[in-house]
């Protein structure tokens, strides 16, 4: 019993200084775009010029090209570094960003049926932060994973790539977000 009032004193006290390092760093929240669905974006700016974006979408495509009458989720997670940054003469600051992350959800993939996928994520793309605090940015965000489907007459899981996550990453994605 004596250590689990420490554990709960520890606990307590990270989640705290957590807390308070997060709320003195900038972030941002807004809505994403693209032939793929739509979704809601939160950014969160770490140490120097390092972002991470945690989004949350619907994917629409096979809704939009008829194969499917409901559209699939998904939520990823990317650590996103700036590359590359210049302000321009209205002092609105251009970045250049790639990073590494991971993305799931559940949806139709390409000719074949609806399942779980999950996977890694990579993501490039520029943004312009104006100075009144919004930021429009231009993406692509290729996924290679692996989509855990049930086979209908066999009973079993299937396991397979999931092609849509590379098929649509050509696909830029809009990204609107208030900067606060």
């Amino acid at each position: 019993m004596f250590k689990r009032h420490y554990y709960i004193i520890f606990c307590i006290t990270a989640t705290l200084s957590l807390a308070v390092s997060l709320k003195a760093q900038p972030k941002a929240i807004g809505c994403s775009n693209s032939f793929n669905g739509f979704g809601i974006v939160y950014e969160h700016n770490l140490q120097q010029d390092n972002f991470l974006e945690v989004k949350l979408k619907t994917d629409m495509q096979e809704v939009f090209l008829g194969r499917t009458s409901f559209p699939g989720a998904s939520a990823s997670i990317c650590w996103n570094y700036v590359l590359h940054k210049m302000e321009d003469k209205e002092g609105n600051l251009w970045q250049f960003f790639a990073g590494p992350g991971v993305g799931a959800g559940y949806g139709k993939d390409f000719r074949k049926d609806e399942g779980w996928f999950i996977g890694l994520q990579g993501r490039g793309g520029a943004e312009c932060l104006f100075r009144r605090n919004i930021s429009i940015s231009f993406t692509v965000n290729p996924l290679l994973s692996i989509q855990f489907s049930r086979d209908r007459e066999r009973g079993t899981v299937l396991t397979t790539w999931y092609r849509n996550g590379i098929i649509w990453a050509l696909m830029p994605e809009l990204s609107i977000k208030y900067s606060f």
